[in-house]
């Protein structure tokens, strides 16, 4: 682990020494060490905004519902990145999708 996240993250160690990270602290960890994806996280400030929204939300820490717009982005995002990432993700959707069965 580079050295300034070290220094910075060591006091919110447990008392084993060992650390929790969320998504925003493994991206910095991969930023640190050069990585694209984790550089990408933390440069794009569309996806902090919508993140910041959702982290107020009912779907992660507070009772604010997320709207509509802030739900859009998100996936937007997300997807774009996905499909940059790896060009087989519509296929990979369609195999990820719920069966619809009729009883």
């Amino acid at each position: 682990m580079p050295q300034p996240l070290r220094d910075g993250w060591a006091a919110r160690a447990g008392e084993d020494g060992t650390l929790m990270a969320g998504l925003h602290m493994a991206c910095e960890l991969l930023a640190a060490l050069g990585d694209e994806f984790g550089q990408w996280f933390l440069g794009n400030s569309r996806l902090q905004g919508a993140l910041t929204a959702r982290n107020a939300s009912i779907l992660a820490h507070d009772l604010v519902p997320v709207g509509e717009q802030v739900a859009r982005t998100l996936y937007g995002i997300v997807s774009e990145k996905a499909l940059d990432i790896d060009t087989r993700i519509e296929e990979l959707r369609k195999r990820g999708a719920f069966v619809c069965v009729s009883l």
